[in-house]
């Protein structure tokens, strides 16, 4: 009977939403339950107060396999719109806050279009991505409203080049910092999703036949074209200039003495966890472990934060049964040292950034034992039983970890016993790495196999990540450059 009761509840509910023009409308809820905000139960369609729904998840979330989640009422709207895939909608936009910027993203045409592309386009399927575009294009349609004073605008007036005026003017309060300067990380990702979404909607316009709107979108990118080096050459050339004159500065590397500190913490940390007799159902301790085993991946081939967090279950086993490792080419090794650094590591392959190449990332072997703990753990703690993912959320998520945050957190462990915790990122491991690597003589061979791993180009290791070298450009062209001034040094005496 009580299903019964919620299937009815629900039909009603779908009828005074679609029969009401108004974005809010009086809803049936499933009792008194105070006068907080509804949200729908996922799996059995019943209506909650958004403050109590958790207790009712306790419940339901017992009788299914696939996590429960709490929809929110805007996105009911949408049920019946064949146009958004319901993977997208479960995925992206019931997971939007209740704010102002979330609703705009549930209910607007182009934002919704355009997260669908941004979507499908994404091999890696990173939610945390499409959300943030959305949110931007959330925030630039707010302040269009707000300076044009015209509400009923939606995000496809963002397009429209009789609005060009009012959109440069809300392109500047939405990047403008409380001190008056730019943001112009922000400003630049901005006038690109511009592009993207005029892109997106006359695709759109063409296959829903309206010509007209599909030929201003050529008008309205002309414009744009027209103006993008008055709008956006000073962003582009301030985020050049801070990844050239305050990133790659050795200031900005990670200390000796914290990279030391990590490494001894991190792996003591995983020696003592898969030692120790553990409750195999602790989902504590499976989340320090994977934390730790996370960071100690990311730190040690100074990969990109997302890489070894997305690691799937697939990958690691290859990397486990040795299916990318030549054993002729092995039993071929005479060299003692590679012998031993063969034995060392287990290899595994990935996608790295984008789709197009795979990366390798090296399992040192203090950190096996972990990897094979989490995967027997999985089924204990509630990871989803279609999560592919090596380091996956537990509470039936299908996705995995965010890599800068498992590194933070270890860092967060290890209060008091670092001097600057801010430098331990995964950017600035790779700085570092780029850097002590460009100082060792090593063969023009080997140096391609090192940009191979790092999953860049020599000349992206040398004018992105690599620190200038300041001691050999000071002591090697400096010495040529004094002996054609005129003066010799030799022995710590200068003669001029």
């Amino acid at each position: 009977m009580s299903q019964i009761r919620k299937n009815g509840i629900y039909k009603e509910n779908i009828r005074r939403m679609n029969s009401s023009k108004e974005s809010s409308c009086k809803l049936l809820r499933e009792r008194d339950q105070g006068s907080s905000s509804l949200v729908m139960c996922g799996n059995c369609h019943g209506f909650y107060s958004r403050s109590r729904v958790w207790r009712h998840k306790q419940v339901c979330h017992s009788t299914v396999v696939s996590k429960v989640s709490a929809v929110p009422i805007t996105s009911l709207r949408n049920i019946n719109n064949k146009a958004i895939g319901a993977r997208f909608q479960s995925t992206i936009l019931d997971k939007f806050r209740s704010d102002t910027v979330g609703e705009v993203c549930r209910t607007d045409k182009m934002i919704i279009q355009v997260g669908q592309k941004l979507w499908s386009k994404s091999v890696t399927r990173e939610r945390s991505i499409v959300m943030n575009d959305m949110r931007k294009l959330g925030n630039n349609l707010i302040k269009l409203r707000i300076v044009s004073d015209d509400n009923t605008l939606g995000g496809e007036d963002l397009l429209k080049r009789q609005n060009f005026t009012y959109l440069e003017l809300a392109l500047d309060a939405l990047t403008e910092k409380s001190n008056g300067d730019l943001k112009y990380g922000l400003k630049l990702s901005l006038g690109y999703l511009l592009k993207k979404g005029a892109k997106v909607m006359k695709g759109v316009y063409i296959v829903e036949d309206r010509l007209e709107a599909a030929e201003e979108i050529d008008r309205f990118l002309s414009v744009l074209d027209l103006n993008w080096d008055f709008m956006f050459s000073r962003s582009l050339f301030l985020v050049e200039g801070k990844r050239q004159a305050v990133l790659r500065k050795p200031q900005s590397m990670p200390l000796e003495h914290d990279i030391k500190q990590l490494k001894d913490f991190t792996v003591d940390s995983i020696t003592e966890i898969v030692d120790s007799e553990n409750d195999a159902s602790d989902v504590h301790i499976f989340n320090k472990l994977r934390a730790l085993v996370v960071s100690r991946l990311t730190v040690f081939n100074a990969r990109r934060g997302g890489e070894p967090s997305r690691m799937t279950l697939d990958e690691w086993q290859d990397a486990a049964s040795e299916a990318w490792v030549d054993p002729e080419q092995v039993e071929a090794v005479s060299d003692p040292i590679e012998k031993y650094l063969l034995k060392s590591f287990k290899l595994a392959y990935q996608r790295g950034k984008g789709s197009r190449k795979l990366v390798p990332v090296l399992i040192p072997i203090d950190t096996l034992r972990a990897v094979e703990m989490l995967v027997e753990m999985r089924s204990e703690v509630g990871v989803s039983e279609k999560n592919v993912y090596l380091f996956p959320y537990t509470q039936k998520s299908e996705g995995h970890v965010n890599g800068w945050a498992e590194l933070k957190k270890v860092t967060q462990m290890m209060e008091g016993h670092l001097k600057d915790p801010s430098h331990l990122t995964a950017t600035k491991y790779r700085h570092r790495a780029s850097t002590l690597y460009a100082l060792q003589d090593i063969p023009e061979k080997d140096r391609n196999i090192f940009y191979k791993h790092m999953g860049h180009s020599m000349e992206i290791n040398t004018n992105v990540y690599q620190c200038p070298l300041a001691v050999r450009e000071i002591t090697s062209v400096g010495r040529y450059l004094e002996k054609i001034d005129g003066s010799r040094c030799e022995s710590g005496k200068c003669w001029f």
